[in-house]
Formats: structure tokens, C-alpha cells, sequence
């Protein structure tokens, strides 16, 4: 692989974690959350580890690794675990519409924690680029309805949410910090495994019951899905995306989420996005690019300063 593909292909994998991501929204939303949010997280995992373990149990290096790496699985699964619990929770009193809109936010906080911990100074671009990223984004989730936008206010279901952003920020500093060479699919099984025994222990606990017999087949296909594609492949294809960049660009992706949500929707529906929606779209993959072009920047003043 030359050079060029290799620089470009954990980008490639981002874009399409997004499109995964995009559809876990209103996936989320199909599922009757009248069962306990607990029980579903854990069959989500439950789902998910079954899928990966073969590829893994069977292979002696991967089975090596899971040695050191089941530690580090289970602060990154917690993080993981606990963004679904919220989404899980704040839906019950929320929309996808605003959590699509408040999970724009992961970007902005995943930089400022990412100066408190490797010092990453963010410019007065860059807060320009992540604040029209934001606008961009929300243009697009609101369909350039101006009226909607102003009246924006947050619910009780939104401040939950909040707590899934901060788990989100948490989950891909935690890749960064804690990856130290193991295998992509390794560290992949070790942190939904974690996240599966975090899970597990707080329904343990808290004396929940799974009631897994009680849910419909329409419920269990919608989770089935989440759990393969919004579980297992996003964390496989992120933790593989974050050996090769920073934290700050692996979110950046982000604000593509809403414009790739409008081109699925379109594909599935057989109709085009409207016309009011092309601002929103635009300024999101401007923001994308101007994040993209500073992160690349960061990127050689670290190489030349370990470098000295």
C-alpha cells in the first residue's frame, strides 16, 4: 500500500462509520423504550461480542492479546456503554431530531478536552469552523426551517443527552490514550466485552430484569442491527481510524453525520433533499474540511517537535 492510500484510508473508514452512525438515530427511535434501557444495552452487547468472537477466540496472536487488553476494554466498553444508556434514556423524553442536533457538540468538546490533556491549542478558526459546523448541522436536522431553529430549546430528554456527548468525547480519547499497538479487532472485542460486563454489573445491581422473552421480533431486528451495525462495525472501524489520527479528527466526521442522514433518507425514499437544505450541508462540509486542514497541521508541529 503506498503512501497515499494509507493516509487516506482511515478517513475513508470515518465516512463510513458516519453512515452507519447516521442511521443509528432513528433506528434508536423505532425501539419500543418501554423495556428496560438497561436489558436492551446489555442484549446490544450481548449481540455484538457473539459476532466478533470467532474472529477473535479462534486466532492464538488475538487470543494473546486479550490478555492486555481486557482492562483497557472495559474503561473504553464503559464509556461506550454509558452513551447508549443515555440515548436510550434521554429518547424516552426526546427526539432524534434534537439528539441528532446536540450530538454535534462531540467535536467542539472532544478539542477542549483534548487541550486539557496533550495541551492541543484550538485558534480562532477553528472555533469559527466548529461553530458553523454546528450551524451547518443543525440547518440540515431542521430542514432549513429557520422558525424551528430559533425555537430550539432544550428538554429534560436533551440535558440526559448531554451526558451521552461527554461518554462519546470520553470513549474516543480513551482509544487514543489507551491503544498501544494491539490489533484494531482486539481492542474492539475487548472494549464491547467490557462494556457487556459494565453493563451487566449495573443491571446486577440496580436488580433489573432483562425480559428479553417480551420483546417483539420488530425489536429485536431493530436491535440486531444497531448492535452489528452501529456497535461492532462504528467501534471496529473507529478504533481502527484512531491509530492513525487524532481524536480531534476522528470527531470532525461528525458534522457530515445530518448531510449523510439527508442522502440516506433520499436513497431509501427515492427523493432528493430539499433545496432549503443545501445551505446546512455546504457549511458542514466546509467546517469538515477547515477542521481536517488544522488537525493536519497539529499533526506536523508533533512530528517536528518529537522529532528534536
Amino acid at each position: 500500500m503506498n503512501i497515499k492510500s494509507t493516509h487516506f484510508t482511515p478517513h475513508l473508514l470515518l465516512v463510513l462509520s458516519q453512515v452507519l452512525i447516521a442511521s443509528s438515530f432513528p433506528a434508536t427511535a423505532m425501539l419500543d423504550l418501554n423495556n428496560s434501557v438497561i436489558s436492551l444495552n446489555i442484549l446490544r452487547f450481548v449481540i455484538a461480542v457473539v459476532c466478533l468472537a470467532p474472529f477473535v477466540l479462534f486466532k492464538p496472536k488475538y487470543r494473546k492479546q486479550l490478555k492486555q487488553t481486557w482492562l483497557k476494554g472495559m474503561i473504553i466498553g464503559g464509556f461506550y456503554s454509558a452513551y447508549f444508556q443515555f440515548l436510550f434514556i434521554s429518547l424516552k423524553q426526546t427526539t432524534p431530531l434534537h439528539t441528532g442536533t446536540l450530538y454535534t457538540l462531540t467535536p467542539f468538546l472532544t478539542a477542549v478536552l483534548s487541550f486539557v490533556v496533550w495541551r492541543y491549542r484550538i485558534n480562532r478558526y477553528e472555533l469559527l469552523a466548529y461553530a458553523i459546523g454546528s450551524i451547518g448541522t443543525a440547518w440540515v436536522v431542521f430542514k432549513g426551517k429557520i422558525d424551528l431553529i430559533l425555537g430550539f430549546h432544550l428538554n429534560p430528554g436533551d440535558w440526559i443527552y448531554l451526558g451521552a456527548v461527554v461518554c462519546m468525547s470520553l470513549y474516543i480519547l480513551s482509544m487514543k490514550i489507551l491503544h498501544k499497538g494491539e490489533d484494531a479487532i482486539v481492542m474492539t472485542f475487548s472494549s464491547l466485552l467490557g462494556g457487556l460486563i459494565v453493563t451487566s454489573l449495573a443491571a446486577f445491581f440496580m436488580g433489573v430484569e432483562l425480559g428479553w422473552l417480551r420483546l417483539s421480533t420488530h425489536d429485536f431486528t431493530v436491535l440486531f442491527y444497531i448492535a452489528v451495525a452501529t456497535s461492532l462495525m462504528t467501534s471496529y472501524l473507529t478504533q481502527k481510524a484512531s491509530q492513525k489520527l487524532l481524536s480531534i479528527e476522528v470527531t470532525t466526521y461528525i458534522y457530515l453525520s445530518p448531510v449523510l442522514v439527508a442522502i440516506e433518507v433520499a436513497i431509501l425514499g427515492g427523493q432528493l433533499p430539499e433545496l432549503k437544505v443545501l445551505p446546512g450541508i455546504l457549511l458542514s462540509v466546509f467546517a469538515t474540511v477547515v477542521l481536517l486542514y488544522f488537525a493536519q497541521i497539529k499533526k506536523r508541529e508533533l512530528s517536528r517537535a518529537s522529532s528534536k
